[in-house]
C-alpha cells in the first residue's frame, strides 16, 4: 500500500506520542503547552483565592518557607492551576508541583486518585510532584527544603520558557 505524503504527515500529527505523550514521562510538546496554556484557569479563579484564604496551618506554615524565593531562589506559586488542577504549591522554573496530604489522602480512593493526577502532570505537563503529609511540614521542614534542593538541582530549565533543552 503507498502512503501519500498527506497521509504520511497526518499520521505523524495523529501518532500516540503527539497525542498522548512520550513514554517516559515528559509528554509532547503540543500537548504540554495546551495543558500549560490553561495554567491559572479564570474560571477556578474564586476556587484558588478560597483554598488561599482557607488553607490548612500546614499550608501557611510551608508558604512561610517557600515565599520570597527563600530556597534555593526558586520562585514558588501557592494554589496555582494547571488545567483542572489546583496545585497547592508550584514552582514553574523547575516544574515541580508541591501537595500536602491531610489524613483523608490516606483513605478510601484518594490515593488513588492523588497517583492518577500526578500520573496525568507528569505526562501531559512535565510537572513532577511532591507529596508530604501534613505532619512533615511541622515534624521535618528540613527535609522537605532538602528532597526541592535535590530536584532543583537534577531540573534542566523548562523549554516552554523559550530556553533550549540541554
Amino acid at each position: 500500500m503507498e502512503v501519500t505524503e498527506k497521509e504520511s504527515d497526518n499520521a505523524k500529527n495523529n501518532s500516540p506520542s503527539k497525542i498522548e505523550g512520550v513514554a517516559g514521562g515528559r509528554g509532547s510538546m503540543k500537548v504540554r503547552q495546551k495543558m500549560m496554556h490553561d495554567k491559572n484557569n479564570p474560571a477556578l479563579k474564586s476556587t484558588r483565592r478560597n483554598l488561599r484564604n482557607n488553607g490548612t496551618p500546614a499550608e501557611g506554615a510551608l508558604w512561610r518557607i517557600l515565599k520570597g524565593r527563600q530556597v534555593g531562589g526558586l520562585r514558588f506559586r501557592r494554589q496555582f492551576s494547571v488545567g483542572a488542577h489546583v496545585l497547592d504549591f508550584y514552582c514553574p522554573s523547575i516544574r515541580m508541583a508541591i501537595e500536602l496530604d491531610g489524613d483523608c489522602h490516606y483513605h478510601c480512593a484518594m490515593p488513588e486518585r492523588d497517583w492518577a493526577r500526578d500520573k496525568e502532570l507528569e505526562q501531559k505537563c512535565g510537572i513532577r510532584t511532591l507529596r508530604f503529609e501534613n505532619k512533615v511540614v511541622f515534624e521535618n521542614p528540613n527535609g522537605i527544603v532538602s528532597q526541592i534542593l535535590k530536584i532543583a538541582g537534577e531540573s534542566t530549565p523548562s523549554p516552554l520558557r523559550g530556553t533550549p533543552p540541554m
